[in-house]
């Protein structure tokens, strides 16, 4: 099956763009500052996840034998911050206009887990996100409902 996702914008999207870019300047801080701060509590409860271990999240145990290599490995680790690489590759980044705030995965961090694949942190993230069946990697998502 070949699905295929197609989207249009629809509207004066040029009037939006001058209207951000011609906006006051009350405005425009206010706007902003609301969006950082909202970004600040994501962040915040996102660290918090990790911190816990996922407590809250309903995130599955570990598989035994896995959590026994880990405690043997890397023991005191909680549960999706085995090195830290993926809990610090989360950052609060803003477009360059300044008219956005968003929170994220540094698309260039990488994992060092990995043997040098080349395989980075924000495709670590989409495997726990979602899980893999093929790999016994139950879903632990941090980023959706």
């Amino acid at each position: 099956m070949n699905a295929r996702l197609q989207y249009k914008l629809e509207g004066n999207w040029l009037g939006v763009e001058h209207f951000l870019t011609h906006m006051p300047e009350k405005v425009f801080l206010a706007a902003q500052s609301g969006q950082v701060l909202a970004a600040q509590a994501f962040y915040g409860k996102l660290m918090e996840a990790f911190e816990s271990g996922g407590a809250g999240y309903g995130w599955p145990e570990l598989k035994s034998k896995y959590s026994k290599w880990k405690d043997k490995k890397y023991p005191g680790k909680e549960m999706m911050n085995l090195t830290g690489s993926y809990k610090d590759a989360i950052q609060i980044t803003q477009n360059k206009k300044g008219f956005s705030v968003y929170v994220g995965i540094d698309p260039n961090a990488q994992s060092p887990l990995t043997g040098g694949s080349g395989f980075t942190v924000a495709e670590y993230a989409r495997v726990q996100e979602v899980g893999a069946l093929n790999r016994g990697i139950a879903a632990r998502p941090l980023w959706g409902p």
